[in-house]
């Protein structure tokens, strides 16, 4: 949790932008369970009724072809160690994944992305799924949703019209990637398993 740490990340890059409620997403726009085109349909639906919510999208695909949108920025080649200066100056992060037949199995592999809005310190909606739901305790350290248009876009409303919500929200989601959600109980948890298995 230490780099996304949001008393010592700059809220500098993205303050150069024009004032707003800022949602953020980030993951590769490439692959289709990633759900950047249940994000961008989001966009799509708010650009009318909400114009002062601006959408910020971070991938790494250089040649990916994103719609024109008055409130979408797309970012491209973001390092992963200057992540957390953009995160800072989010308001609202989104990690919707779609449904893929391996979920039913009850596997959906852990998002990173997921730990990293939650060691920024941001509130995070999220797809109701997986390992996702495992995490998100809904309406504790997250959101969890439908993947619906019209669900998303709701509660994305909601959270901009309560700080409170939001910053209780983002308060407990830090707290759980200090207290638990991080690398330092993984590596002793795998350390004791490989002590065990060599005894």
């Amino acid at each position: 949790p230490d780099l996304f740490d949001p008393r010592s990340a700059r809220a500098t890059v993205l303050n150069r932008l024009p004032d707003g409620f800022k949602v953020f997403w980030m993951g590769n726009a490439t692959t289709p369970w990633q759900g950047i085109e249940l994000m961008l349909e989001v966009a799509r639906r708010m650009q009318q009724s909400d114009p002062d919510v601006m959408f910020i999208l971070v991938t790494g695909d250089s040649l990916v072809t994103f719609p024109v949108l008055d409130n979408l920025l797309v970012l491209r080649q973001i390092s992963y160690p200057d992540l957390p200066h953009y995160l800072a100056s989010a308001d609202l992060c989104l990690c919707l994944y779609k449904e893929y037949d391996w979920i039913e199995y009850g596997f959906y592999g852990s998002a990173l992305k997921l730990f990293d809005y939650m060691a920024a310190e941001k509130p995070v909606i999220a797809s109701d799924m997986g390992q996702i739901a495992q995490v998100i305790k809904d309406g504790v350290n997250g959101v969890l949703v439908q993947n619906n248009v019209d669900i998303i876009v709701e509660k994305i409303r909601e959270l901009k019209n309560d700080r409170e919500q939001r910053d209780s929200l983002a308060r407990n989601a830090r707290e759980d990637v200090i207290t638990y959600y991080n690398w330092d109980r993984v590596a002793e948890q795998t350390e004791a398993v490989l002590l065990e298995v060599c005894q």
